[in-house]
């Protein structure tokens, strides 16, 4: 723990300081642990995604916390002094953090979160803050664009990229502040914008996290679900990132519309499964993604209520049906053969990212 304190504020900012210099180090051991499996390319750790929680968030009527994928969607540059201060691109490229030994570990955090206090989110933001200010102000009128926490799920960046699932989780391991991050933000709304691939990595970092999907016509269970765990907010979903959503505007903004209406409702239910109900019957049921990629299976395409899953080394190809929580409903050897069965199935065809 850090002598120095943290000149913030608000004492929400004073307890992350707290928390990312507790675990700040951890990312440059993890850094010298890859070296061996990643080479150089073990430099190209960005500097993690450290939050500075606006004080008018306190006076928002819904407190919104969104989470994107990881910092490069932010624009790597916000980690990057234009001015000529003493804050890199990469982890240890400032005079901060030549080394281990040399680590300034209160330093950096200051210079981190000061850079994510006076971040232009409208100007950089695009399109993950673009759309979260969007949200924020339909909840929200007249709210500022800072009134709002976001972070990520993987909180650094490797080679201007996102990590592998596997170096992704061991980022989570090495540095496990999101849970601290929420806990400290205390949010009404949470918002995880990371689409479907991630879902099984929130249930590493989120253990025993649920997911339901809101069966609602137009909405597919990829577009967007409701979580449930006792260290989120009552009100938390996930959808796709909106740079994927925008690519269909109208169903970004039928999401976005329904997150309003169900977090709305919360003022007169006791929680958004029974503002549901207000919509008729069978609203919702409950899903589990981990399953889904358990024998590492990765998702080659979807239509409506059916998907198609490939395994890698194996060369199988499994379709499941989301109503039979994804037991596979017929397994293929040849990629065309599983694909043509998928063809034969209701709804639109959609791929797999």
């Amino acid at each position: 723990m850090p002598t120095e304190v943290y000149d913030a504020d608000s004492d929400k900012n004073k307890e992350l300081f707290d928390v990312y210099c507790r675990h700040l180090p951890n990312l440059y051991q993890l850094r010298e642990q890859l070296r061996g499996k990643l080479g150089e390319r073990a430099d190209q750790f960005s500097y993690p995604h450290l939050i500075y929680i606006s004080s008018e968030q306190d006076s928002l009527r819904h407190k919104l916390f969104v989470v994107g994928k990881d910092p490069r969607e932010s624009s790597l540059d916000r980690f990057v002094d234009k001015s000529g201060g003493s804050c890199g691109r990469y982890l240890g490229s400032s005079p901060l953090d030549k080394t281990l030994e040399s680590l300034n570990v209160g330093a950096v955090v200051r210079e981190l979160m000061d850079q994510d206090k006076h971040f232009s989110r409208r100007q950089y933001g695009k399109p993950f803050l673009e759309t979260a200010i969007r949200l924020n102000g339909q909840m929200n009128p007249g709210s500022p664009d800072n009134s709002f926490a976001y972070s990520n799920a993987v909180k650094v960046s490797l080679d201007g990229k996102t990590p592998d699932k596997d170096i992704a989780l061991e980022v989570c391991r090495a540095f496990p502040v999101l849970v601290d991050e929420v806990e400290i933000a205390r949010p009404d709304v949470l918002v995880f914008f990371t689409g479907p691939d991630l879902d099984s990595y929130l249930q590493t970092i989120f253990a025993g996290l649920k997911f339901y999907h809101l069966c609602i016509e137009g909405i597919g269970w990829h577009d967007l679900c409701l979580l449930e765990h006792n260290k989120l907010p009552s009100c938390t979903f996930r959808a796709y990132h909106p740079g994927y959503s925008k690519r269909n505007k109208a169903k970004l903004n039928r999401v976005l519309s329904l997150i309003v209406s169900l977090v709305q409702g919360v003022d007169e239910c006791s929680s958004p499964r029974k503002r549901l109900l207000t919509f008729g019957k069978n609203n919702y049921d409950l899903m589990n993604p981990g399953d889904i990629d358990r024998h590492h299976f990765v998702l080659l395409a979807r239509k409506g209520d059916y998907s198609l899953w490939e395994h890698p080394q194996a060369k199988e190809y499994h379709l499941c049906d989301r109503k039979k929580n994804y037991e596979p409903i017929a397994r293929f050897e040849k990629k065309v053969e599983a694909l043509a069965a998928l063809q034969q199935m209701g709804g639109s065809l959609d791929d797999g990212h």
